[in-house]
């Protein structure tokens, strides 16, 4: 998700990246001003889910309680836990911004300047659009013919869930550009 939106952002900005590249913008330059955009971004995630997630954590278990009765223990996240978890956000993040940094460091200020028009995401329809369609169609075909509750049993209902889930939001990327459009 990260990588999707620096990825459409660079894509909307193509004409001032190229008109700063004109400038005399280096790509060195316009890398870092990428980098320092999902800086500020991952350590304001940071922030929010640090403080924000036991909270939500907290308030799912008590509607839980009121709404069913059930009893849970007590549970604070551990500082290991929690350093762990931040560490991961901004590494993913940084990571998922290097590449469309690198992107925009390579477009051509002539070829940006001259564009009327944001290009880029139309490139990933067409077959990939059909990819990620198809194998919504199929997951839900399947998942009719064939619910997964009755025919998985534990530990294997977890697996599958777990695939089942990454497979869908695969696809869903896949259709990303083309909702986005």
């Amino acid at each position: 998700l990260v990588f999707n939106a620096f990825a459409m952002t660079i894509t909307q900005r193509r004409r001032e990246i190229g008109m700063l590249r004109s400038l005399g913008m280096t790509r060195r330059q316009v890398i870092s001003s990428v980098m320092m955009e999902a800086v500020i971004i991952a350590g304001i995630g940071v922030i929010l889910g640090l403080f924000g997630g036991p909270l939500v954590g907290r308030i799912i278990v008590a509607v839980i309680h009121a709404s069913s009765g059930l009893e849970f223990s007590d549970y604070d996240p551990a500082i290991g836990s929690m350093i762990v978890a931040a560490s991961l956000g901004i590494v993913i993040t940084l990571l998922s911004s290097y590449f469309p940094a690198r992107g925009a460091a390579k477009i051509s200020p002539l070829i940006a300047l001259r564009e009327s028009s944001v290009t880029g995401v139309e490139s990933l329809s067409g077959r990939w659009t059909f990819i990620g369609f198809s194998t919504i169609v199929v997951m839900f075909g399947y998942f009719i013919i064939a619910p997964p509750s009755e025919w998985t049993l534990p530990p294997w209902d977890y697996n599958l869930m777990l695939v089942f889930t990454l497979v869908w939001l695969f696809a869903l990327g896949l259709l990303l550009p083309e909702t986005v459009n």
